[in-house]
Parts: C-alpha cells; structure tokens; sequence
C-alpha cells in the first residue's frame, strides 16, 4: 500500500454506561462503514477517543477492525507521553495488523520558535522502530494540536516511511499554503484533508482524499462528493456538499471539543449505535446542542 486516496473515516468507539468499550457495537458500526465505498479505517484516533483508552483496549480495537477489514487500509492513531511510549504503541499495533500510523503531535511540540529537530526525531524514532507508512498530523490547537512550519514539513517528509499528511488546520488559507509548499517538493507525498469546516472546497483545491472526523458519519454522501469532484462532475458535487456540510458544521461547532458527543448522539438517533456516552473528562451533551442536532436530522429527512 502506497497511496491513499479516497475516504477514510475517522472512527467513534462505541461505549456503555460504565464507559467500558462496546466491542459487538464497534463492529456492527464498522461493517455500516464498510458497506459505503470508503478506503480504509482511521482508529484510536481523536474522533474514536483513542488518548483517553489504555493500550489493551486500542489494540483491542485494532484486532476487531482487522478482522473486518479485508482489502481496506487500516490507519492506526498513535500517541505517547514520551518517544519509548509511541514507540511501544505502534510496535503494538504492528503485531495487530496496523499498516499505517497517524503520528499525533506531541505536547513537548509546543512553544515558539518551533523545534524542528526534536520533531523530526520523534517521527523518525518511530519510523526507524516499525517500518510502516507514517501520516504526519497538522492539527488546529483547539483539539490538542500543533502546526508545523514549512521547515519542519521539510524535515518530515525526508523519511522514508512518511507517506501523507492530514491537514487539520481548519484555515482554508493554511491548508492551501501547506498544500502548495509541499507540491513543489521533490518528494510527492498524499495531501489528505482533516478538515471538516470545508470538505467539499478541499476536494477542489487539490486533496486526494480525506481522513475525517464528520466522515464517521454522513459517509457516503462525502464519499460521492470525492468521486464527483475526481470524475469533474462539479454540480453533483455542489449539490451534495449543500446538503451534508450544514449537518456537519452542527456536529462542528463551538466549541469543537464536543463534536465527539455530538458524533455519537447523532449515530444514537440514526440507530446506528445504541448510546452517545462519552469517557470522562468529556462529558454529555447539553439539551440544547441535543435538540439542535435532533432538528437538523430531522429536518434533512435522516431520521
């Protein structure tokens, strides 16, 4: 496996009143995602909740999606306090089936200048430890994130393993600066959108797929969405995008924390999983967000 394009859904984990994982309803929510044209699996990620399980339960996750999957790629969120730490993940989910890693930025990351060396590092330690195709992880700050300069892009995607990036700046000015600083490297990597405020506009301006939060719903709308703008059937794709973006700019709004709840509620009333619980520290959703998706569901005619 080389290259990515197409649709890949950032997965929820189910859970159940105790917060303990629903592993028969993960895989009932993984096979409705199969069943719509996607291009693999995204999981242990942030949609899925994957920094707040232990390391049993996301190579739990990690068996029951590999047993599924058949052809599809399975792209495994990693994280760690420390380097050994991410290391140890992703050896982990490598003796599970994992073919790709989503390298989460890491806290030490943060501050200004940038340390484009440390980052480096960190990456290419884990590269060098697993030999797996890597996405490295352009993140708003909102959602724990951090934003690479050009210098450090440079640096990443001279590893080897580093084969796409997921840009989720939610600033269509950053996306497109990213995107045209790294079409002019030598090294061609997939430019993935994670970009759920403008998934439609990311599909024109150059995207070969995206790996989405709001994927883990309403997919195959997006997934049609993709193939329109790919096959430049650009009114379909419109017409599409006017339908679905409002719905998800709902599940997206402030404060964006609560888009995981809100993910869950909305497949809650879809009955595509039987409950929205979220793992503490995150919490329920308020009546009011509740009733607003609820209305938008409605209204659409989804449920």
């Amino acid at each position: 496996m080389t290259d990515f394009e197409g649709i890949f859904p950032a997965t929820i984990t189910p859970m159940n009143n105790d917060y303990s994982i629903d592993f028969e309803s993960f895989k009932k929510y993984l096979s409705w995602l199969k069943n719509q044209n996607i291009s693999g699996f995204a999981i242990n990620v942030d949609t899925g909740e994957g920094p707040s399980l232990t390391s049993e339960e996301r190579m739990k996750l990690l068996k029951n999606t590999k047993e599924l999957a058949g052809d599809l790629r399975i792209i495994v969120g990693i994280t760690g306090g420390s380097t050994e730490s991410a290391i140890k993940e992703a050896k982990n989910a490598v003796s599970y089936g994992a073919d790709t890693f989503l390298i989460f930025p890491n806290v030490n990351f943060k501050g200004i200048p940038q340390n484009a060396d440390l980052i480096y590092k960190y990456h290419e330690d884990i590269a060098t430890e697993t030999d797996k195709d890597i996405i490295i992880f352009n993140l708003q700050d909102d959602l724990g994130g951090y934003l690479y300069t050009n210098e450090t892009l440079k640096k990443l995607i001279s590893i080897p393993q580093v084969k796409a990036i997921k840009e989720a700046s939610f600033d269509i000015s950053i996306f497109k600066s990213v995107y045209k600083f790294l079409k002019k490297q030598d090294k061609k990597i997939s430019f993935l959108t994670g970009n759920d405020n403008f998934i439609l506009e990311s599909f024109l301006l150059g995207a070969d797929g995206g790996l989405l939060g709001a994927c883990a719903q309403f997919t195959h709308w997006q997934v049609d969405c993709f193939n329109y703008v790919k096959t430049k059937q650009y009114k379909k794709a419109i017409e599409l995008s006017k339908f679905f973006q409002p719905l998800v700019d709902i599940i997206f709004m402030s404060p964006v924390r609560n888009y995981r709840a809100r993910t869950k509620y909305s497949l809650m009333l879809q009955g595509i999983i039987p409950r929205s619980n979220v793992r503490p520290p995150l919490m329920e959703l308020p009546e009011e967000e509740k009733k607003i998706i609820k209305k938008a569901l409605k209204t659409s005619k989804i449920i």
